[in-house]
């Protein structure tokens, strides 16, 4: 059988800034309402003004914007934008998403917490000063270990969310909410059964520099290798552009073809070519 784009699409952001999104927005943002009381938080009035924003840099779109000299762009940027940011009246949701990947719950605590730290440095110049935060890790799998996590931030599975999802689209009984949701259902599905069979990608960096911000505690972990199209011939002749503008690179334990190489050595080519770039620096 042949297979359609969206049947196979792996994209973390076609599902959480696409899919996600339109059914939040369904019937005046009844989604959206759904979803909250699934994370039992406090309901508002039907009036309060809602919010839905998709990839949003608090650093870089905020405050950096109104030239604050204090705020300095992390060394990884790409860990401090949430997927979604969602607000009713004074409560505001900041959801990481993850779907074909599957990082621990140690890992996600630590994006979570600089997505936290990175809103906090923007607050100031915002209408939000007044909101309370609630931090989501949405998985396809339970995470292990989430119990220790702070209050303020707690899991929520795609299962859940499609749970959630459900009445409030057979209430709209629309086309396009039965196609949203039903890919949504398709997808956790295809992810569960790669997770089952040992799928290789356990996780992945959203660019080279956090890839070498995190190469000690990834390698401590066992993962030990990087998924690299071409393998060693690929990586040696990749320009500093070229590992630049990869926009993640997936790490895992497990090495199954010659597409996957050793983590250290993508790390240190990238170290070579900054220093011929940037020699004496």
């Amino acid at each position: 059988m042949k297979s359609t784009f969206a049947g196979t699409a792996r994209s973390e952001r076609h599902f959480s800034a696409l899919l996600l999104p339109h059914l939040l927005m369904c019937n005046d943002f009844a989604g959206c309402r759904a979803l909250f009381k699934k994370l039992r938080l406090s309901e508002e009035e039907a009036t309060a003004p809602v919010e839905i924003v998709a990839e949003v840099n608090p650093v870089r779109d905020v405050a950096m914007r109104a030239d604050d000299a204090a705020a300095e762009m992390p060394r990884s940027e790409g860990q401090v934008v949430p997927d979604l940011f969602l607000r009713i009246g004074d409560t505001a949701v900041v959801i990481e998403a993850k779907f074909f990947t599957h990082p621990s719950a140690s890992d996600l605590a630590d994006q979570l917490h600089a997505q936290r730290s990175a809103i906090a440095s923007a607050l100031p110049l915002t209408v939000y000063e007044d909101c309370v935060f609630h931090y989501v890790a949405l998985t396809v799998k339970p995470l292990e270990g989430s119990d220790d996590w702070a209050k303020d931030i707690s899991c929520l599975t795609w299962s859940e969310v499609i749970e959630a999802m459900e009445p409030v689209v057979r209430a709209a009984d629309r086309a396009d909410m039965d196609y949203a949701l039903a890919q949504l259902r398709c997808a956790v599905q295809r992810s569960l059964a790669e997770a089952a069979t040992g799928s290789v990608e356990i996780g992945r960096c959203k660019s080279i520099t956090d890839l070498l911000r995190q190469a000690a505690a990834l390698l401590g972990k066992g993962n030990r290798y990087v998924g690299f199209m071409g393998g060693n011939k690929a990586l040696a002749q990749a320009t500093l552009e070229d590992l630049e503008k990869r926009d993640h690179y997936k790490y895992s334990d497990q090495n199954p073809n010659a597409n996957w190489i050793p983590l250290h050595e993508v790390v240190a080519r990238y170290l070579e070519l900054m220093a011929k770039e940037h020699p004496g620096d």
